[in-house]
């Protein structure tokens, strides 16, 4: 299922090659709840998207940005308050 803009979320791209959500969420340095969430189309922090992102690009051998793949992000005055 692709996001509105066109772009395809972490799940299209899960299902076009698998990979291991744990060892993403390790390698990312994040936990498997971000990795639900980003999954779920739940907002997340914009470094913990970039996180998911690097390790996905280093995982897959292709490069994932924000500008490639949908990925609601929390709004900033969110991030601050954390």
């Amino acid at each position: 299922m692709n996001a509105p803009e066109g772009k395809p979320t972490l799940q299209d791209i899960r299902a076009q090659q698998y990979f291991d959500l744990s060892a993403l969420a390790e390698k990312a340095g994040v936990t498997i709840s971000t990795i639900d969430a980003i999954l779920n189309g739940q907002p997340v922090r914009r470094l913990q998207a970039d996180l998911v992102l690097d390790a996905l690009s280093e995982f897959t051998g292709k490069e994932y940005t924000l500008e490639t793949i949908s990925i609601t992000l929390a709004p900033e005055e969110d991030e601050k308050k954390s």
